[in-house]
């Protein structure tokens, strides 16, 4: 019986040898990973203990340099088109050859020179199409058409004044590591560049060992333009020196719902005091509303040709809710803790709302469908939902997980202290809630109220300045926002009840930069799913 033979080929190359050059990639790809990681924990340790990187900003243009890649890119991209169309041309002369060699030579004389001509016009063609616009060229034009003055010193002091504006509190989603898709372990999810703990902020950036940090003091306005539009779109860049934050509970839980769906790790909630939040220099951290650096940056001059594929993402209804900041910050507020999600779903988050619960073998929409949608879900035009006392005692048990307004780890201990009444409120904005509702205002007085001064001061610090001032801007609101309308109208009983100095009325935003808030939502909201099926996206994706 015959031996079969061993392939020579694969019989030389040892299997371990076969395998390095597949690895090699995913191996360089880890230990920059955790390379990074390393480095994160580091400057996170620093910036607790006080120690922040001296270092100058970045002389070199964030746009220049861009442009540059891009350009050579293109120029790449050019002449590797040129040299394929000239091995297609020389293998079609080729191919000639051979058929004249094959016929025997028995052409007509004549008719060679117009064979000729015609060779010359094809030659042409492929010389026009060489010249033909390639991926790139719009973007080139976008970043020429930006702004290369720097940003001036009347601008630096006008950010600096509206850096207060708004609530006092504004709060964030944060998960530990990369996910993907439901059911696609191929449609990878990056983890957000960037390290979040409760008392300390980096920004994607300030977390990266070859980035040089970047002042705005020392940056064109082209930059700034560039980094926030890409910032807006969610576009995670490693020069990004913003950090985002939202003044709307219904975000936070839709984007921490949907961060957990695709397997992000471990995704908690916080909230920040503004009033705590403090740079290198001990001073405090400005915020400003995303709507206020879209306008002041001009993000949408007629002269900046945007891609159409980002224009429906930086449409101002996307980032109403949204706040951002500059750089690392330190956040001393000992009081406020990362609420786990898991522990909030584990203590009855989907009793309290209960769309937001994924069925099983479902995948959620995208984020600000699922925000319209459930919007319209605890919104409707008529009916509030009615508060009980069991409600407030969920709300109340959720709430702790926050913290509380007595010591750090106090929720851990039954009946010490009471939550933070900002999170308290803002639990119950996910539907809508009827105005002065007898129970609430009996709660209210029973467990916020008191003779004391120390316990109404719980309350004016929602929207009252140290100086005896109602905060800034506290009661702008977009239409789009009905959670923060009804925060708003529940603080306003909470201060009404106490005769405390009464908060303004809303003052309801309806449009920015001529774009009507109601198309959009309710073109999305012609569709009333919140989730998809993965079944049905697995037979979807193996039909294609």
């Amino acid at each position: 019986m015959a031996r079969k033979r061993k392939h020579l080929r694969n019989a030389a190359i040892p299997i371990a040898k076969r395998r390095v050059g597949a690895t090699s990639t995913s191996r360089t790809v880890q230990l920059k990973t955790e390379r990074d990681r390393a480095f994160r924990l580091e400057r996170a340790n620093d910036v607790r203990a006080g120690k922040w990187l001296d270092m100058q900003s970045d002389p070199i243009s964030i746009v220049a340099s861009v442009l540059v890649k891009t350009e050579q890119a293109q120029e790449r991209r050019a002449k590797r088109k040129a040299k394929k169309q000239n091995q297609t041309q020389t293998s079609h002369r080729a191919d000639s050859r051979v058929l004249v060699h094959k016929a025997d030579f028995e052409f007509d004389l004549e008719a060679s020179a117009a064979d000729d001509e015609a060779v010359d016009s094809i030659e042409h063609d492929i010389d026009e199409e060489i010249q033909k616009p390639v991926a790139g060229v719009a973007y080139i034009a976008l970043l020429k058409s930006l702004p290369t003055e720097m940003i001036s010193e009347d601008t630096l002091q006008h950010l600096a004044k509206i850096g207060s504006r708004g609530s006092p509190y504004v709060s964030r989603t944060v998960s530990t590591s990369a996910g993907h898709k439901p059911g696609n372990n191929k449609a990878s999810k990056r983890r957000t560049n960037g390290h979040t703990a409760q008392n300390v902020l980096l920004p994607s950036a300030a977390s990266r060992s070859t980035q040089v940090p970047k002042h705005m003091n020392d940056m064109t306005i082209g930059d700034m333009i560039y980094i926030l539009v890409n910032h807006l779109v969610w576009k995670d860049l490693e020069v990004d020196e913003f950090l985002s934050y939202s003044s709307d509970f219904l975000f936070l839980f839709i984007h921490a719902l949907n961060r957990h769906s695709e397997k992000q790790g471990n995704v908690t909630i916080q909230i920040i005091d503004r009033r705590k939040s403090v740079d290198k220099n001990e001073k405090p951290v400005p915020f400003w509303s995303a709507l206020d650096l879209a306008t002041q940056f001009d993000i949408y001059n007629s002269d900046y040709v945007w891609d159409h594929c980002i224009e429906g993402d930086l449409h101002p209804r996307k980032f109403t809710r949204e706040y951002l900041t500059w750089d690392s910050l330190r956040h001393t507020n000992s009081t406020l803790l990362q609420a786990n999600l898991t522990n909030l779903v584990a203590n009855g988050l989907f009793k309290l709302f209960p769309d937001f619960e994924t069925p099983r073998g479902c995948g959620r929409v995208g984020l600000y469908r699922g925000q319209v949608r459930c919007r319209a879900i605890g919104y409707p035009p008529k009916g509030d939902a009615p508060m009980t006392v069991e409600l407030l005692m969920l709300v109340r048990k959720l709430a702790l997980h926050f913290g509380t307004k007595s010591n750090v780890g106090g929720y851990r201990l039954a009946g010490v202290g009471q939550p933070h009444l900002y999170v308290f409120l803002n639990l119950l904005t996910f539907h809508k809630r009827p105005a002065q509702d007898a129970i609430f205002l009996s709660w209210i007085l029973t467990h916020y109220g008191g003779t004391d001064k120390q316990t109404y001061s719980d309350i004016e610090e929602l929207y009252m300045s140290a100086d005896g001032t109602i905060h800034e801007g506290i009661t702008d609101v977009a239409e789009n926002l009905p959670g923060v309308m009804q925060y708003l109208d529940l603080l306003r009983n909470c201060v009404n009840v106490f005769n405390l100095t009464p908060l303004p009325d809303n003052v309801v935003g309806t449009a920015c930069d001529d774009r009507d808030f109601r198309d959009e939502d309710d073109r999305l909201n012609q569709s009333t799913d919140l989730f998809w099926s993965i079944e049905d996206d697995k037979k979807n994706r193996d039909r294609k």
